[in-house]
């Protein structure tokens, strides 16, 4: 009998081990340390880890299209979404963990892009709706807003993309006064991406405007602004896009 106890007992042990190694222990990392798993190519993650931050930009006013961006204190990374109503998923400044095992990282010169394997000539495609939550898991809030770095123009920096910044005395370039945000074709009346120049009297900023911006045909205030958004990168440039509006006078 004592040794029918022991071989169960040592059975029981056995079991337990094989069940802990089966565990798969996911781990908490920043965007700063997802950067290590870029290569010269697209490539799929292959750990169990996940990143914590805030959404700072998402398709809440047309500002952004089918894609979502998370920063937290170390950097930002953009989630492309096959989705046309990320903000009703995923809402604007909610607190989010994005789990990576399974999605494709790459690199668009400084701007960190993650999604699903690439089949044609984009670097990442886009996570399927129906997959959104079992990447991207809303978190309960903790009543921290999101980190808004205070910039001027020249103190724009590499780390900087796709966080959210603020950049006070903005003033358009003489030659895009009363513009509005963005141009309209000629042909079909529609409203087209646009970029816009800003100057704080030494230094030029580039704002791309989307086409789908809701306030597309608002007119450009003729004056001292500022303007908060994420440092985004368009054409091969580092640029800013407007996000909620963030559009005030000095």
């Amino acid at each position: 009998m004592k040794g029918i106890v022991l071989y169960i007992s040592l059975l029981l042990l056995v079991v337990g081990c094989g069940r802990d190694n089966d565990v798969e222990r996911t781990h908490s990392c920043s965007v700063a340390h997802l950067w290590s798993y870029v290569g010269h190519s697209t490539v799929i993650i292959p750990d169990d880890i996940y990143v914590e931050g805030y959404v700072v930009a998402n398709d809440k006013l047309g500002e952004l299209n089918k894609c979502v961006v998370v920063a937290d204190s170390s950097g930002g990374v953009a989630v492309n979404i096959d989705a046309d109503d990320v903000e009703n998923i995923l809402p604007l400044y909610s607190r989010v963990r994005v789990h990576c095992s399974g999605l494709w990282i790459a690199n668009n010169g400084t701007k960190l892009l993650l999604g699903t394997k690439p089949t044609g000539e984009y670097l990442v495609d886009r996570v399927p709706s129906s997959l959104i939550l079992n990447y991207i898991h809303p978190q309960p809030s903790d009543n921290l807003p999101p980190i808004v770095n205070q910039r001027t123009i020249a103190t724009l920096q590499d780390r900087d993309m796709l966080t959210m910044v603020s950049i006070d005395g903005l003033s358009l370039v003489e030659e895009e006064h009363g513009a509005l945000w963005a141009d309209i074709d000629p042909n079909s009346g529609r409203t087209v991406d646009t970029q816009r120049h800003f100057t704080d009297g030494c230094d030029t900023l580039v704002v791309v405007v989307a086409a789908s911006c809701h306030y597309a045909k608002e007119s450009i205030p003729n004056k001292s602004i500022r303007l908060s958004g994420i440092v985004d990168r368009y054409a091969g440039n580092s640029v800013l896009r407007v996000i909620n509006h963030g559009i005030s006078t000095n």
